[in-house]
């Protein structure tokens, strides 16, 4: 029997257990009657059945029911209701029927669902474990990868400085080798022009004084110059 069924049984009893009761509170068709005849209205608790059991054979006043005559005004003759004992006997039976059939399917249904609480906590707490691990493992990652962009700028620097350094030494060898080679060539050039102005300056020397020499000479001293070149050439010969 599910919760649902329980609930409905126990609103169908209290309407069965209530209705009775209602209908005394709010007067049968004699009180209507004798309200509309009399100008008055009677009390129902007067003739409220609460512990008489026999009511099968009485009417409403406690007399007999059946030989037409009831209490003290001329209304019809109504019969006793049930007892209020009754009712609460009636209704006492179903609550304990209710708690019987009703009680283990609602506590069943109580445990169950007690049961898919603590799962849904167990998991949503698994759940949120998980998060927080994974949040952590990608903060870790997220570290790590920060620390290795770091890392790789930081050699990126180093490498474009070492190079830097590299560019600028070999431009400053090369530049110092230019001039070095730019300075010998100029010395050689240099010393290409001065021994070339050296050699036309004794051509030119040599020329003027074999030409001063033939103007100014006498025979014999052509004959003492070639003497003396001979007595060289036999020196140098010697030695």
């Amino acid at each position: 029997m599910s919760l649902r069924a329980s609930i409905v049984g126990l609103a169908l009893g209290l309407a069965l257990v209530l209705a009775p009761a209602a209908a005394v509170a709010g007067g049968g068709p004699a009180e209507a009657g004798e309200g509309a005849h009399g100008g008055g209205h009677k009390d129902p608790s007067k003739t409220f059945n609460y512990f008489d059991i026999g009511y099968n054979k009485k009417d409403l006043y406690g007399g007999k029911y059946g030989d037409g005559v009831q209490g003290p005004h001329d209304e019809p003759e109504e019969k006793m209701s049930a007892p209020f004992v009754l009712m609460l006997v009636n209704f006492g039976l179903l609550l304990i029927l209710l708690a019987k059939l009703g009680g283990p399917a609602v506590r069943r249904m109580a445990e169950t669902r007690s049961d898919q609480i603590k799962r849904a906590l167990d998991e949503a707490g698994r759940l949120r474990q998980a998060a927080a691990e994974k949040l952590d493992e990608y903060s870790s990652k997220l570290s790590a990868a920060e620390a290795e962009m770091q890392a790789m700028l930081d050699n990126m620097r180093a490498d474009a400085a070492a190079e830097k350094a590299r560019i600028l030494a070999a431009a400053e060898a090369q530049a110092q080798a230019m001039q070095r080679d730019a300075e010998q060539r100029i010395a050689a050039e240099i010393a290409l022009a001065r021994a070339t102005l050296t050699r036309e300056v004794a051509a030119a020397a040599a020329a003027a004084a074999e030409q001063l020499i033939r103007a100014k000479a006498t025979p014999a001293d052509h004959t003492r110059l070639v003497d003396s070149f001979v007595a060289d050439v036999n020196r140098q010969g010697v030695a």
